[in-house]
Protein backbone atom coordinates (compact mmCIF):
# COMPACT_ATOMS: atom_id res chain seq x y z
CA UNK A 1 0.00 0.00 0.00
CA UNK A 2 1.12 3.56 -0.41
CA UNK A 3 2.25 5.32 2.25
CA UNK A 4 0.44 8.69 3.17
CA UNK A 5 3.05 11.16 5.58
CA UNK A 6 0.49 13.13 8.20
CA UNK A 7 2.28 16.45 10.07
CA UNK A 8 0.94 16.77 13.40
CA UNK A 9 0.67 19.84 15.31
CA UNK A 10 -1.18 21.01 17.79
CA UNK A 11 -3.52 18.19 18.17
CA UNK A 12 -4.07 18.71 14.47
CA UNK A 13 -3.44 16.24 11.66
CA UNK A 14 -2.07 17.92 8.23
CA UNK A 15 -1.88 14.91 5.18
CA UNK A 16 1.11 15.91 2.86
CA UNK A 17 0.02 15.99 -0.35
CA UNK A 18 3.00 14.94 -3.48
CA UNK A 19 4.39 17.64 -3.97
CA UNK A 20 6.38 20.31 -2.26
CA UNK A 21 4.92 21.84 1.48
CA UNK A 22 6.53 24.90 3.06
CA UNK A 23 6.01 25.70 6.83
CA UNK A 24 6.31 29.02 7.99
CA UNK A 25 4.91 32.94 9.47
CA UNK A 26 4.93 33.91 5.44
CA UNK A 27 0.92 33.94 3.90
CA UNK A 28 1.56 31.54 1.09
CA UNK A 29 2.83 28.49 3.52
CA UNK A 30 0.90 25.21 3.71
CA UNK A 31 1.11 25.45 7.07
CA UNK A 32 1.97 28.99 9.62
CA UNK A 33 2.45 29.77 12.70
CA UNK A 34 1.65 33.35 14.02
CA UNK A 35 5.43 33.84 15.86
CA UNK A 36 8.15 35.77 15.60
CA UNK A 37 10.98 33.43 15.79
CA UNK A 38 9.32 31.46 12.84
CA UNK A 39 10.79 32.54 9.43
CA UNK A 40 8.44 33.69 6.45
CA UNK A 41 9.83 30.19 4.58
CA UNK A 42 11.43 28.03 7.36
CA UNK A 43 11.40 24.91 6.46
CA UNK A 44 10.65 23.03 3.18
CA UNK A 45 8.99 19.14 3.18
CA UNK A 46 9.36 17.45 -0.25
CA UNK A 47 7.03 14.17 -1.04
CA UNK A 48 8.59 12.31 -3.34
CA UNK A 49 6.27 9.04 -3.77
CA UNK A 50 6.78 6.96 -0.49
CA UNK A 51 9.43 9.30 0.50
CA UNK A 52 9.55 12.31 2.47
CA UNK A 53 12.54 14.73 3.06
CA UNK A 54 13.30 18.12 4.74
CA UNK A 55 15.14 21.08 3.68
CA UNK A 56 15.79 23.70 6.08
CA UNK A 57 14.84 27.56 4.59
CA UNK A 58 15.68 29.73 7.84
CA UNK A 59 18.75 31.31 7.68
CA UNK A 60 17.68 32.92 11.84
CA UNK A 61 16.09 30.93 14.51
CA UNK A 62 17.08 27.38 12.36
CA UNK A 63 15.20 24.03 12.95
CA UNK A 64 15.74 21.33 15.18
CA UNK A 65 14.90 17.02 14.55
CA UNK A 66 14.88 14.78 17.14
CA UNK A 67 16.81 17.71 19.00
CA UNK A 68 19.56 18.20 16.56
CA UNK A 69 20.32 21.28 14.63
CA UNK A 70 20.27 20.87 10.61
CA UNK A 71 20.95 22.88 7.91
CA UNK A 72 20.64 20.45 4.62
CA UNK A 73 18.29 18.10 3.20
CA UNK A 74 17.68 15.14 5.33
CA UNK A 75 15.04 12.50 5.13
CA UNK A 76 12.50 12.16 7.66
CA UNK A 77 10.70 9.05 9.04
CA UNK A 78 7.63 7.92 11.11
CA UNK A 79 7.90 9.34 14.59
CA UNK A 80 10.69 12.12 13.87
CA UNK A 81 9.96 15.18 15.81
CA UNK A 82 10.35 18.91 14.19
CA UNK A 83 11.04 21.94 16.18
CA UNK A 84 9.64 25.08 14.25
CA UNK A 85 10.85 27.87 16.19
CA UNK A 86 9.11 27.49 19.46
CA UNK A 87 6.31 24.35 18.05
CA UNK A 88 6.41 21.29 17.86
CA UNK A 89 5.55 19.25 14.41
CA UNK A 90 5.52 15.22 14.55
CA UNK A 91 5.79 12.83 11.18
CA UNK A 92 3.87 10.14 10.94
CA UNK A 93 3.65 7.60 8.18
CA UNK A 94 0.88 5.78 7.70
CA UNK A 95 -0.55 3.21 4.92
CA UNK A 96 -3.41 4.43 3.08
CA UNK A 97 -6.13 3.07 0.33
CA UNK A 98 -6.47 6.28 -2.34
CA UNK A 99 -9.89 6.40 -2.88
CA UNK A 100 -9.45 9.89 -5.50
CA UNK A 101 -6.75 10.00 -8.07
CA UNK A 102 -3.65 12.53 -7.00
CA UNK A 103 -4.26 16.11 -8.45
CA UNK A 104 -7.90 16.15 -8.01
CA UNK A 105 -9.27 18.86 -7.81
CA UNK A 106 -10.60 21.50 -4.69
CA UNK A 107 -14.30 21.07 -2.86
CA UNK A 108 -16.31 23.64 -4.18
CA UNK A 109 -17.52 26.83 -1.51
CA UNK A 110 -20.53 26.80 0.29
CA UNK A 111 -22.76 29.57 -1.10
CA UNK A 112 -24.71 31.89 1.67
CA UNK A 113 -27.70 35.28 0.38
CA UNK A 114 -26.52 38.04 2.44
CA UNK A 115 -29.65 38.85 4.33
CA UNK A 116 -30.96 42.96 3.81
CA UNK A 117 -32.16 43.15 7.34
CA UNK A 118 -29.91 45.12 9.35
CA UNK A 119 -31.19 44.33 12.83
CA UNK A 120 -30.93 40.84 12.32
CA UNK A 121 -28.33 38.12 11.06
CA UNK A 122 -29.31 34.07 11.17
CA UNK A 123 -26.58 32.50 12.40
CA UNK A 124 -25.61 29.14 9.55
CA UNK A 125 -24.60 25.70 11.49
CA UNK A 126 -21.35 23.98 10.00
CA UNK A 127 -21.56 20.33 9.95
CA UNK A 128 -18.70 18.54 9.30
CA UNK A 129 -20.35 15.51 8.39
CA UNK A 130 -21.88 16.37 5.42
CA UNK A 131 -18.67 18.22 4.07
CA UNK A 132 -16.63 15.31 2.37
CA UNK A 133 -13.63 16.93 0.10
CA UNK A 134 -13.08 13.47 -1.65
CA UNK A 135 -16.59 13.07 -2.50
CA UNK A 136 -16.72 16.55 -4.12
CA UNK A 137 -13.44 17.20 -5.44
CA UNK A 138 -13.48 15.33 -8.62
CA UNK A 139 -16.71 17.38 -9.69
CA UNK A 140 -16.34 20.93 -8.38
CA UNK A 141 -14.15 23.38 -10.01
CA UNK A 142 -11.18 24.59 -8.08
CA UNK A 143 -11.50 27.93 -5.67
CA UNK A 144 -8.22 29.45 -5.11
CA UNK A 145 -7.73 29.24 -0.79
CA UNK A 146 -4.66 31.97 -1.04
CA UNK A 147 -5.53 35.27 -2.30
CA UNK A 148 -3.23 37.24 -3.83
CA UNK A 149 -2.23 40.51 -1.21
CA UNK A 150 -0.07 43.14 -2.70
CA UNK A 151 -0.37 45.95 -0.40
CA UNK A 152 -2.28 46.49 2.71
CA UNK A 153 -3.31 49.98 4.02
CA UNK A 154 -1.56 51.61 6.75
CA UNK A 155 -4.33 52.25 10.19
CA UNK A 156 -2.39 55.70 10.51
CA UNK A 157 -2.41 57.55 7.05
CA UNK A 158 -4.41 55.48 4.94
CA UNK A 159 -1.38 55.03 2.84
CA UNK A 160 -1.03 51.86 0.64
CA UNK A 161 2.41 49.55 1.78
CA UNK A 162 3.34 46.80 -0.43
CA UNK A 163 2.68 43.73 1.84
CA UNK A 164 6.22 42.38 2.16
CA UNK A 165 7.02 45.95 4.41
CA UNK A 166 6.35 45.78 8.04
CA UNK A 167 6.31 49.65 8.14
CA UNK A 168 4.75 52.29 6.77
CA UNK A 169 7.35 54.81 5.01
CA UNK A 170 4.84 57.55 4.87
CA UNK A 171 3.87 57.83 8.74
CA UNK A 172 6.40 55.00 10.18
CA UNK A 173 3.44 52.95 11.81
CA UNK A 174 5.13 49.78 11.83
CA UNK A 175 2.79 46.17 12.28
CA UNK A 176 5.23 44.51 14.51
CA UNK A 177 7.79 41.27 13.71
CA UNK A 178 5.18 38.76 13.88
CA UNK A 179 3.39 39.97 10.90
CA UNK A 180 3.35 37.50 7.92
CA UNK A 181 5.85 39.13 6.08
CA UNK A 182 8.44 40.85 8.23
CA UNK A 183 12.30 39.75 8.82
CA UNK A 184 12.93 37.26 11.34
CA UNK A 185 14.96 38.99 13.74
CA UNK A 186 18.10 37.11 15.48
CA UNK A 187 17.65 35.40 18.16
CA UNK A 188 19.60 33.89 21.11
CA UNK A 189 19.62 30.28 22.64
CA UNK A 190 18.51 32.27 25.55
CA UNK A 191 15.83 33.70 23.68
CA UNK A 192 14.04 30.67 22.95
CA UNK A 193 15.03 28.51 26.30
CA UNK A 194 11.45 28.51 27.20
CA UNK A 195 10.29 26.74 24.41
CA UNK A 196 13.11 23.95 23.85
CA UNK A 197 10.92 21.16 25.75
CA UNK A 198 7.08 22.09 23.61
CA UNK A 199 6.17 17.97 24.45
CA UNK A 200 6.30 18.89 28.40
CA UNK A 201 4.49 22.04 27.69
CA UNK A 202 0.41 21.74 27.15
CA UNK A 203 -1.39 24.00 24.20
CA UNK A 204 -2.80 27.43 24.71
CA UNK A 205 -6.07 27.91 22.61
CA UNK A 206 -5.88 31.34 21.87
CA UNK A 207 -9.24 32.86 21.68
CA UNK A 208 -7.76 36.04 19.15
CA UNK A 209 -6.50 35.15 15.68
CA UNK A 210 -4.72 37.36 12.95
CA UNK A 211 -7.26 37.64 9.98
CA UNK A 212 -6.28 40.34 6.45
CA UNK A 213 -9.03 41.80 5.53
CA UNK A 214 -9.42 43.36 1.79
CA UNK A 215 -11.97 45.05 -0.13
CA UNK A 216 -11.35 47.36 -3.38
CA UNK A 217 -10.71 50.50 -1.24
CA UNK A 218 -8.10 48.87 1.54
CA UNK A 219 -6.48 45.85 2.62
CA UNK A 220 -6.49 45.50 6.77
CA UNK A 221 -4.61 43.43 9.29
CA UNK A 222 -6.22 43.00 12.76
CA UNK A 223 -6.66 40.57 15.33
CA UNK A 224 -10.59 39.06 15.47
CA UNK A 225 -12.04 37.42 18.91
CA UNK A 226 -15.56 37.22 17.48
CA UNK A 227 -16.05 34.42 14.67
CA UNK A 228 -19.01 32.95 14.40
CA UNK A 229 -20.52 30.17 11.78
CA UNK A 230 -22.04 32.77 9.89
CA UNK A 231 -19.79 35.75 9.77
CA UNK A 232 -17.52 37.58 11.67
CA UNK A 233 -16.38 41.31 13.69
CA UNK A 234 -13.78 43.06 12.12
CA UNK A 235 -12.19 45.52 14.92
CA UNK A 236 -11.37 48.99 12.85
CA UNK A 237 -11.37 52.77 12.98
CA UNK A 238 -11.03 52.25 9.00
CA UNK A 239 -14.36 52.03 7.67
CA UNK A 240 -15.84 50.61 4.90
CA UNK A 241 -19.75 51.51 3.83
CA UNK A 242 -22.37 48.66 4.32
CA UNK A 243 -22.60 46.27 1.40
CA UNK A 244 -18.53 46.31 0.78
CA UNK A 245 -17.95 43.14 -1.07
CA UNK A 246 -15.15 41.92 0.81
CA UNK A 247 -12.35 38.83 1.50
CA UNK A 248 -11.41 37.82 4.66
CA UNK A 249 -8.00 35.89 5.02
CA UNK A 250 -7.55 34.36 8.57
CA UNK A 251 -4.15 33.29 9.80
CA UNK A 252 -4.45 30.41 12.18
CA UNK A 253 -1.86 29.38 14.05
CA UNK A 254 -0.41 25.90 13.26
CA UNK A 255 -2.68 26.12 10.09
CA UNK A 256 -3.13 26.74 6.49
CA UNK A 257 -4.67 29.66 5.53
CA UNK A 258 -8.76 30.00 5.41
CA UNK A 259 -10.31 32.37 3.27
CA UNK A 260 -14.43 33.58 3.03
CA UNK A 261 -15.79 36.08 0.89
CA UNK A 262 -18.24 38.59 2.94
CA UNK A 263 -20.13 41.57 2.77
CA UNK A 264 -20.03 44.47 5.52
CA UNK A 265 -23.68 43.83 7.74
CA UNK A 266 -23.10 46.63 9.49
CA UNK A 267 -21.05 49.33 10.29
CA UNK A 268 -20.18 50.55 13.88
CA UNK A 269 -18.78 54.09 13.36
CA UNK A 270 -16.92 54.47 17.09
CA UNK A 271 -16.57 52.43 19.90
CA UNK A 272 -19.42 52.54 22.43
CA UNK A 273 -20.40 50.23 25.20
CA UNK A 274 -20.77 47.37 23.28
CA UNK A 275 -17.47 47.39 21.77
CA UNK A 276 -15.32 49.21 19.55
CA UNK A 277 -15.50 50.59 15.97
CA UNK A 278 -15.20 48.22 13.15
CA UNK A 279 -17.38 46.16 10.65
CA UNK A 280 -19.52 43.05 10.53
CA UNK A 281 -18.57 40.89 7.92
CA UNK A 282 -21.63 37.91 7.08
CA UNK A 283 -20.23 35.21 5.23
CA UNK A 284 -21.49 35.11 1.49
CA UNK A 285 -19.00 31.76 0.66
CA UNK A 286 -17.52 29.86 2.43
CA UNK A 287 -14.82 27.36 0.85
CA UNK A 288 -15.01 23.36 2.37
CA UNK A 289 -11.83 23.85 4.14
CA UNK A 290 -12.89 26.68 5.36
CA UNK A 291 -16.10 25.44 6.87
CA UNK A 292 -14.30 22.72 8.26
CA UNK A 293 -12.15 24.84 10.00
CA UNK A 294 -15.09 26.74 11.67
CA UNK A 295 -16.51 23.42 12.36
CA UNK A 296 -13.60 22.93 14.39
CA UNK A 297 -13.16 25.71 16.35
CA UNK A 298 -16.56 25.52 17.00
CA UNK A 299 -15.82 22.21 19.17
Amino acid sequence: MPIQHVIVCAEQRFPLPEEVTVIGRGIACGIRFNTATVSRQHIKLIVAGDRLSAENLSTTTGTRINGKRFTDSVRLHNGDKLLVGPHLVVIEAEEVTRDIPPGGKAAAPLHFEPDDDEDEVTRGEVNPDRISLRSLAAELPEIPSIPSINTHTCPECRARVPFAESECSSCGHSWGPSHPSSITGKVTISDLRAHLKPEIARPVALLEIPVIYSSDEMTLDVTVGDIRADGMFIPTELLDPARTVCELTVLPDGHPVVTFRGVVKQVRAAADANGPAGLFIEFTEIPADSAQWLARRAR
